[in-house]
């Protein structure tokens, strides 16, 4: 039975942003073309362009698809907001290694010269910001904590560590895990750094919740 013109049309979307996030990931903006995805996809140049009337418009759509969002943490009423801060970089890290859209979204950011360089700090540094007031607010850190020179530090450190374990992704968690304990020593009260917990199964943990890594894993068995 002919699926539905609809249907068939947000599959292929979805097909050729999956194939554009591992062109990018392998290869940067620069090195990947409309064309090559198409050809990944299977589709001729003129579908992609259906979907897509330039490259950048694709990468725009993988940078969307790969930031992912502060969530609630782990979840009950005393958790603490600084937690939440550790949380998400923890669980980024562990979910960098498995899901190609997050690796892709990754590079893009970081390739100096070309228009998306820089994202990860716009996406990112408010959100941190944020959660880091929060805290002040809630006497989490010690007196005289500048939040958004904090909330830059973190996120430059982390993009900084991603980009020396590109290579080796799986290496990531243990490296945030580490930046978040040195980092969270500087602004947090004695009382919570007892509270925090910085381990890599949280992190573990928290990131089986995401749906990017259920789509990786559906994906990959699909492909298998």
């Amino acid at each position: 039975m002919a699926q539905p013109k609809q249907e068939r049309s947000t599959r292929t979307r979805a097909e050729l942003l999956r194939a554009a996030a591992e062109l990018f990931a392998e290869r940067g903006l620069a090195g990947t073309s409309l064309p090559e995805i198409a050809a990944r996809v299977g589709v001729t140049r003129s579908l992609i362009h259906y979907h897509f009337a330039k490259k950048s418009d694709i990468a725009a759509q993988v940078l969307d698809l790969g930031f992912v969002t502060m969530g609630e943490s782990d979840i009950d009423d005393d958790t603490l907001h600084l937690q939440r801060v550790i949380d998400a970089a923890t669980s980024l890290a562990v979910l960098t290694p498995e899901v190609t859209v997050i690796r892709a979204a990754n590079r893009l950011g970081t390739e100096q010269g070309e228009e998306f360089f820089g994202r990860q700090q716009k996406y990112y540094i408010p959100a941190v910001k944020e959660v880091l007031e929060a805290a002040k607010r809630a006497g989490e850190l010690l007196p005289g904590v500048e939040c958004e020179a904090q909330a830059k530090l973190w996120v430059n450190s982390y993009t900084g560590t991603e980009l020396a374990t590109r290579h080796h992704p799986e290496t990531l968690p243990r490296e945030i895990a580490e930046m978040n304990l040195a980092l969270a020593r500087g602004i947090a009260t004695p009382e919570t750094m007892g509270r925090l917990d910085f381990s890599i199964e949280r992190g573990q943990r928290l990131a089986e919740k995401s749906p990017l890594l259920t789509a990786a894993r559906e994906a990959a068995l699909k492909d298998g």
